[in-house]
C-alpha cells in the first residue's frame, strides 16, 4: 500500500465518520459524539501529515486556514459534548472554509503548472 493511498484512506475515514456521526448526533445517539470526535482527530492527523512545507506564500496562507478549521472543529466537538446546538453552525463554517481552500489551492496549483 502506497503512502498516498494511506493518507487518502485516512481522510476518507475521517470524512465518513464526521458525516455519519453528525447525522446520528441529531438523531440523539449518545455514542455518535465519540465517533464524531474520533473523526475530528483523524481529520486533524491527516491535515498534520499533509501540511504544506514549501515557501509559497499563498499556499502557506491556505494551509493556515486548514489549521483554523482544525481549531474550529475542536470547538464544534466541545459544543456537541455540552449539548449546545451551535455545533451545527460551527460545522457549516468549517465546511464552507474547507470548500473555499480546496478550490483555491487547486486553482493556484493549476495556475502555477502552466
Amino acid at each position: 500500500m502506497s503512502k498516498n493511498s494511506l493518507k487518502d484512506g485516512l481522510f476518507i475515514l475521517a470524512a465518513v465518520l464526521i458525516l455519519i456521526s453528525s447525522v446520528l448526533v441529531m438523531e440523539q445517539y449518545a455514542w455518535a459524539r465519540f465517533s464524531f470526535a474520533a473523526g475530528v482527530i483523524l481529520y486533524i492527523a491527516h491535515r498534520a501529515i499533509t501540511a504544506y512545507k514549501g515557501n509559497d506564500f499563498r499556499l502557506k496562507r491556505l494551509n493556515r486556514l486548514f489549521a483554523f478549521n482544525a481549531i474550529v472543529f475542536i470547538l464544534a466537538v466541545y459544543l456537541m459534548f455540552n449539548d449546545s446546538k451551535s455545533w451545527v453552525a460551527i460545522l457549516l463554517i468549517v465546511a464552507v472554509t474547507e470548500l473555499y481552500v480546496a478550490f483555491r489551492s487547486a486553482s493556484y496549483q493549476k495556475e502555477n503548472e502552466q
